[in-house]
C-alpha cells in the first residue's frame, strides 16, 4: 500500500465522518421539529380545552345570576324561619335546612324566607310564607334543594380584605391616656385592659 492508497483511504474515513454527522444532526433536527410539533398541538388542545371550560363556567355563572335575579329558591345563600316564639332564626345553609326538614324537624307549616346576599337586607317576620307555599309537592323531594354556586376561574383574583382600622393606629407616644384618646378619635378598638395602664373606664374596648 502506497502513500497515494492511505491518502484515499483516509479522506474516504473523512468523508465518512462527516455524512453520519450530517445524518445525526439531521435526525436532531427532526426530533426537535417532532417534539415542538407535538408540545404545540399540546398547547392547542389545552387552549381548546380551556375555552370550553370559560364557555360553560360562563354559561353557569348566569344561569345562577339568573337565578339569583329572579329570587329563585334554589339559589338561596341562606333560609331564615319564624320559630314558636315568633323570633326570627337564622340564616343556615339550605343543606341544614334540607336535612332538618327530611329528618321531621321542620313542618310543613313553618314560615320562611330566602336570602340571596351575604349580609343584605334581613326579610321580615310578615313576609316569610310556609314551606309548602314556596315548594312543590312532593315536599320530600323539592324543599331546600338548591343549585350549586358555580366555582370562579382557578386564575380569578381573589378580593383583598378591607383595611382593618387597627391597621391605622397612630404610633404609640408612651402617655397611655394619650394613645388611648388618639385610638378611640380614629374608631380604634382593639386592645384588652391592663389594671397597669390605668382606669378601666378610660380604656378602650377589646373588641374590633
Amino acid at each position: 500500500e502506497n502513500a497515494a492508497d492511505r491518502l484515499e483511504a483516509s479522506r474516504r474515513r473523512a468523508a465518512a465522518e462527516v455524512a453520519a454527522g450530517r445524518e445525526k444532526l439531521r435526525a436532531q433536527r427532526e426530533a426537535r421539529e417532532r417534539v415542538a410539533a407535538a408540545t404545540e398541538q399540546a398547547l392547542r388542545e389545552e387552549r381548546e380545552r380551556q375555552a370550553v371550560e370559560e364557555k360553560a363556567r360562563n354559561a353557569a355563572l348566569e344561569e345562577y345570576a339568573s337565578l339569583v335575579r329572579k329570587r329563585d329558591p334554589r339559589a338561596a345563600s341562606g333560609w331564615y324561619y319564624v320559630d314558636d316564639a315568633g323570633a326570627r332564626q337564622g340564616p343556615f345553609a339550605s343543606t341544614k335546612m334540607r336535612a332538618w326538614f327530611v329528618d321531621g324537624h321542620l313542618s310543613h307549616d313553618l314560615r320562611v324566607a330566602p336570602v340571596f346576599e351575604e349580609g343584605g337586607k334581613l326579610p321580615g317576620t310578615d313576609i316569610m310564607q310556609r314551606i309548602d307555599e314556596i315548594f312543590d309537592e312532593p315536599l320530600l323531594t323539592s324543599a331546600f334543594r338548591s343549585v350549586a354556586r358555580p366555582r370562579p376561574p382557578p386564575n380569578a383574583e381573589k378580593p383583598k380584605p378591607p383595611k382593618r382600622k387597627r391597621d391605622d393606629a397612630p404610633k404609640p407616644t408612651g402617655d397611655w391616656l394619650k394613645d388611648s384618646l388618639a385610638r378611640q378619635k380614629k374608631g380604634i378598638h382593639h386592645l384588652r385592659h391592663d389594671r397597669n395602664q390605668g382606669p378601666a373606664m378610660l380604656f378602650e374596648s377589646h373588641e374590633a
